[in-house]
């Protein structure tokens, strides 16, 4: 059973051997203890992680506010556990906190050679905004991603 908490400082210091090690499984530009510390508008208000029964992550999404949307800087999710849904759950509790808190639209940017990525972000109804260098930025609604069967979804 995964359980979706909000990512916070302290435990981010705690979790920081596992966060690593699931961000390496990315094989290029890996984050490093200097990336999961930055201070980012609203980080932890915005921020989430899948935990597994024992309390470890198995997935983060690490999330600022920009502007009037928030901006997912990484998602991540162990490659065993890619087809959980965990990623989608994740990028839901981000929505669903973005809404609580008034904001209306979320992006994200993604490699444009991540072709796997791209059509996992689209699946979900993220639309492709524009180019910045080798990155295609996207971005969707917050009430679409939460869905129809969502209080705040469309409907």
């Amino acid at each position: 059973m995964i359980r979706i908490g909000v990512m916070d400082e302290g435990g981010i210091e705690q979790q920081m051997d596992h966060l690593l090690g699931i961000d390496a499984t990315l094989g290029t530009d890996a984050w490093t203890g200097r990336e999961f510390r930055l201070d980012l508008p609203e980080k932890f208000r915005h921020s989430r992680w899948a935990l597994d029964e024992a309390g470890v992550p198995v997935g983060f999404a690490v999330v600022s506010r920009k502007g009037e949307s928030v901006h997912v800087h990484r998602l991540v999710v162990e490659p065993a556990r890619r087809r959980e849904k965990i990623g989608r759950t994740l990028l839901r509790a981000v929505a669903e906190s973005a809404r609580a808190s008034g904001l209306e639209r979320m992006t994200l940017k993604v490699s444009s050679a991540n072709e796997a990525a791209i059509r996992f972000y689209e699946a979900l109804g993220f639309e492709r905004e524009k180019m910045e260098n080798e990155n295609l930025v996207l971005g969707i609604a917050v009430v679409m991603l939460l869905g129809a069967d969502h209080p705040a979804g469309p409907g």
